[in-house]
């Protein structure tokens, strides 16, 4: 028998839509988007704040297979798809011997830099619920503890 692999450590990715499709209404204008600049995609709040570029969370396995190709520079279709597709994420777990995770956010580390709190407080509680439902795939209870206090 395999023994039990935990991972302390595992990040998903917030799927592109999140803002648009789960956000309050009052904040669609000013939520997170990924916008492509200089041909690599970014975060970016409100009118034109850059939180982040995806380009290292778009490289995950890279050290492994190909350490040369790790680049800042990337976009959202290199982001494997096990990181916002809970079906796939399961999937990719079976792959690996992990029976549960830890999850973090990935983009959703930066958002402490959005400067009105409450398009934060909005933006938390937006990828709070999106978290919930993406853990509920595996049909066990849930209790999911923000990092935004």
């Amino acid at each position: 028998m395999l023994p039990l692999v935990l991972s302390s450590d595992s990040h998903v990715f917030e799927p592109p839509d999140l803002w648009q499709t789960r956000i309050d209404r009052s904040f669609r204008d000013r939520a997170p988007r990924i916008e492509r600049i200089d041909g690599a995609d970014h975060i970016v709040v409100e009118a034109d704040q850059i939180l982040s570029g995806i380009g290292l969370i778009s490289n995950a396995g890279a050290r492994f297979e190909a350490p040369e190709t790790i680049s800042p520079q990337g976009r959202f279709e290199d982001v494997h798809r096990g990181g916002y597709d809970p079906e796939q994420h399961l999937k990719d777990m079976a792959l690996d011997g992990v029976a549960g995770e830890v999850l973090y956010p990935s983009q959703g580390l930066f958002y402490f830099k959005v400067a009105d709190s409450l398009l934060m407080s909005a933006i938390f509680r937006a990828y709070n619920d999106w978290l919930v439902e993406f853990c509920r795939t595996v049909r066990i209870p849930v209790k999911v503890i923000s990092h935004s206090g």
